[in-house]
């Protein structure tokens, strides 16, 4: 009988071990770590193809193309912001967004301290009323500004002013309502893709593994010696399993990515339980033990009749699960041989 002042989590029968914490949750992160990955090549490879070629994904990311380059600070067809060759450029595409894009609404944005003058380029985007303005003047001809520069900067002063201004304009863009509305079909997917993803990939790893391996066992239980059993410590059904998943890949999992409050709960539940049981091992009735220092049984039954045919050494067709039944049958199977 196993000494329950040093388990986690045992009950019913005193056959099964409770799987220690760290097991768990090292478990934990190989079974996340193994349904990410190939989720993100199934994302790639199939979900995000299919969104694009055939659910409107190409309609949606033209739209959003068209904000960008009507705001003037992309040209062509682009992913990322143009890497401009020189300031000159950089102004010209920051003066085209502040002065002449349309759907530039300073009142919808946040990004500047409102003025009783209103938005003012020079002031706002140039700081040249600042004290420690980087241009103190400049002039224009031919549309073509030249800039006046503070004396005494230091090297490489100047283009760092105009690369920070240029990456400010770009998020003052992503701030605009026509280029949140824009943006929005397609950062949804995003999510909606990825959480597609990510549970087919646990539908594999995390409930069709374990459903055809004994004892509920992931890749990462199987790495580290654990297994699932009933509340009761006897064998795990097919419907505790699918309730299992469901709990873990959908809510706790996704729910998680999407607002982080079920994996808090999750947390905080196994944190307060006494045999550290989280939200799904709740709902689905369900325990993790150390399958090396078990013995599985299908029920109260199988393992009263497994007991007393070896304590009356009949011959019995009952063969549980777990690493003490392993090690039993193979000292079984070493007496036999010295026997013979």
């Amino acid at each position: 009988m196993l000494d329950e002042g040093k388990t986690t989590a045992i009950k019913a029968t005193s056959k099964v071990a409770g799987g220690s914490l760290w097991k768990r949750l090292i478990a934990t992160i190989i079974d996340f770590g193994i349904a990410f990955f190939i989720g993100l090549l199934l994302y790639q490879v199939a979900v995000h193809p299919l969104w694009f070629d055939y659910l409107g994904g190409y309609q949606d990311n033209m739209v959003l193309n068209g904000v960008k380059i009507d705001s003037g600070l992309y040209a062509g067809y682009a992913e990322d912001p143009l890497q401009y060759v020189d300031n000159d450029d950089i102004d010209q595409a920051m003066r085209s967004f502040y002065l002449a894009w349309d759907d530039f609404d300073f009142t919808e944005s946040s990004f500047y301290e409102d003025h009783p003058e209103g938005f003012n380029y020079d002031r706002d985007v140039l700081q040249m009323d600042s004290e420690n303005a980087i241009i103190l003047a400049y002039t224009v001809e031919n549309g073509h500004y030249t800039y006046i520069y503070r004396t005494n900067l230091e090297a490489g002063a100047i283009d760092s002013f105009w690369s920070a201004s240029y990456a400010e304009a770009i998020n003052n863009l992503e701030d605009m309502p026509t280029y949140f509305n824009a943006q929005k079909p397609v950062r949804n997917f995003v999510f909606i893709g990825g959480a597609v993803s990510y549970f087919l990939s646990g539908l594999i790893f995390h409930l069709f593994i374990p459903l055809f391996i004994d004892d509920g066992r992931t890749i990462g239980k199987m790495a580290m010696g654990l297994a699932v059993t009933d509340i009761t410590g006897y064998r795990i059904s097919h419907k505790q399993m699918v309730i299992r998943y469901l709990v873990t890949d959908i809510f706790e999992t996704i729910g998680s990515i999407l607002y982080l409050l079920p994996l808090f709960i999750s947390v905080a539940v196994m944190t307060l339980s006494k045999r550290q049981r989280p939200i799904h091992d709740w709902v689905a009735s369900t325990m993790v033990v150390d399958w090396n220092n078990s013995q599985i049984f299908a029920s109260q039954e199988e393992e009263a009749k497994y007991d007393l045919a070896c304590k009356t050494h009949e011959p019995i067709d009952i063969y549980p699960s777990g690493g003490q039944s392993e090690a039993e049958n193979r000292r079984k199977k070493e007496a036999f041989i010295r026997d013979e």
